[in-house]
């Protein structure tokens, strides 16, 4: 971050240790977690509330011009889908709840069949705070992934000037 903490991103166990949930870590300059930051330095974030618990990753992490937090990577979606995901986080790591509606912004790239998967393994802020991510997407009809880009406005809705509304595949 511009004030020299660093901010990770990954997964970890959720609270009833049956699947992995985003997972954030933030590092003060000394490397001491930093407590003011989520609980002790540590926020996991679940993406749907289901009655069976979903498997979620975060790949990649940015820091907008404002500092807010984006972390991006995917999840397993209430159709059984695993799609991209990106949640937004206030410099306390609160959700940002003017990102989408609660922070949480998940995308099916394909309207194909459920074993088809989206996996972002990047993300880039751009100067005018639109949110670049990219991964791979798997077409099952095909057997093959393939090079996948999508582009978000700064409020969590995808850029319809972008490729074919906010997806390139």
């Amino acid at each position: 971050q511009s004030n020299g903490k660093i901010v990770l991103a990954g997964h970890a166990n959720n609270t009833d240790g049956t699947n992995d949930d985003f997972a954030l870590l933030r590092y003060n300059t000394d490397g001491n977690l930093d407590t003011t930051f989520g609980t002790g330095g540590k926020l996991t974030t679940h993406f749907f509330a289901s009655p069976d618990d979903r498997e979620e990753q975060a790949e990649a992490v940015a820091i907008q011009a404002d500092g807010k937090i984006v972390a991006a990577g995917w999840t397993m979606n209430p159709d059984g889908q695993i799609v991209f995901a990106l949640a937004r986080y206030n410099v306390n790591g609160t959700l940002d709840t003017s990102f989408d509606v609660d922070g949480r912004v998940t995308t099916k790239l394909r309207a194909k069949p459920e074993d088809d998967a989206d996996f972002i393994r990047d993300v880039v802020i751009q100067p005018d705070g639109k949110i670049v991510v990219t991964g791979m997407s798997y077409d099952s009809v095909k057997d093959s992934s393939d090079f996948a880009t999508v582009r978000y406005l700064s409020n969590g809705t995808l850029d319809s000037t972008f490729g074919s509304n906010g997806i390139v595949i």
